[in-house]
């Protein structure tokens, strides 16, 4: 009698688990995972345009993707029209990157398009946001989902390079809020059917002001942080050879000082630069045991000081100098309108020591 209760309850539990699992596969394709959302400007005011891009939960492929596009006010509406027009259940919780447009966030400002999107609560804060120059819909349109893909590779690429991560909307949120400190967002393109970042958007407050090149990005990110890994290319204005030489996986650390707050800011931040010297060139010169550590310095000095004169005239301060001096103000005395005016005056010099890692 024992055997043939236990035999019943083994079957009876079998029989669950393979019905719950069924069941539970049937739940996972039947629901759309959206992972990508593009905003675009309309003709009308507080509407835009709203695409999303999902794969196909059939084929489950990244070169199946399935995309949709409508006018809404906001998100929450948006996806009402978006399930009446599939069968699948929509889902916003794996949601990997938002476009937008550059056109949309100079006119309206990034903050307005967060807002119309994050009504829905299971809306995740680690995605990755970007500004396309041109219209974010162009994403739908592709072949491939790229969008997803292989710019996801590329920002995570980029991410690892650098040991620092700039673009997702927590970090756009926490720098807009935080006194002191402007937020940056990369810039993508479409380029015969490939997705690239063509370069990093400056902002004040929400609004893009202007772009910095590949090269402007890396000393951005170094002046942004305390410490990360460089690849730098070597003025040949400060070489005794027209060889190519640059500084590759090398560590920089930087330390800022302020010296003076009032009346005019005097600011000097020191970067300390370990790594090799290399040449894509297999010949060595002769010249080239001639180049020094002072060279080395000088190029890589004049190149921060210059960005660092560009951003500046910007009235921009994605930097976050504002943050460190805001700590040596009381609170009468910080408005950010006023430092914006001050850090456009500032006194800032980047001083630079290079130390070689090894000879060429």
């Amino acid at each position: 009698m024992y055997a043939r209760r236990m035999m019943n309850f083994l079957i009876i539990s079998f029989l669950s688990i393979l019905l719950t699992s069924c069941l539970a596969k049937q739940i996972i394709n039947q629901n759309g995972f959206i992972q990508t959302i593009t905003v675009d400007k309309t003709n009308t005011p507080d509407i835009y345009r709203m695409g999303i891009m999902f794969p196909d939960p059939e084929k489950g492929s990244t070169q199946n993707a399935l995309s949709l596009s409508i006018e809404a006010e906001n998100l929450p509406k948006a996806l009402d029209h978006f399930q009446l027009k599939t069968r699948y259940s929509l889902v916003i919780g794996q949601l990997r990157n938002i476009i937008i447009s550059r056109e949309l966030a100079e006119s309206v400002g990034v903050n307005k398009i967060i807002q119309t999107l994050l009504y829905n609560p299971k809306f995740p804060l680690t995605s990755r946001i970007m500004i396309h120059n041109g219209k974010a819909s162009d994403y739908l349109k592709l072949k491939e989902d790229l969008t997803d893909y292989h710019l996801a590779n590329l920002l995570r690429k980029m991410q690892n390079q650098y040991k620092t991560g700039t673009n997702t909307l927590f970090n756009f949120v926490r720098n807009e809020l935080e006194p002191g400190v402007d937020p940056i967002l990369l810039q993508t393109h479409i380029e015969e059917g490939s997705v690239g970042i063509e370069g990093a958007l400056l902002f004040k407050k929400d609004k893009p002001i202007s772009m910095i090149d590949e090269q402007e990005f890396q000393y951005l990110l170094m002046l942004r942080n305390k410490k990360m890994n460089v690849n730098l290319n070597i003025s040949k204005a400060f070489l005794p050879t027209n060889q190519p030489f640059a500084v590759n996986n090398a560590t920089s650390k930087k330390e800022i000082r302020i010296l003076q707050v009032k009346p005019i800011p005097k600011i000097e931040i020191y970067f300390s630069i370990i790594g090799p010297l290399v040449s894509p060139i297999n010949d060595i010169t002769d010249h080239s045991r001639e180049i020094t550590s002072d060279m080395i310095e000088r190029s890589v000095e004049h190149g921060l000081n210059q960005f660092m004169r560009k951003v500046q005239a910007s009235g921009t301060d994605p930097i976050g100098i504002g943050h460190i001096v805001r700590n040596r103000m009381s609170f009468e005395e910080w408005d950010e309108d006023t430092w914006r005016e001050m850090f456009q005056k500032a006194d800032i010099r980047c001083i630079v020591q290079y130390t070689l890692e090894n000879e060429i």
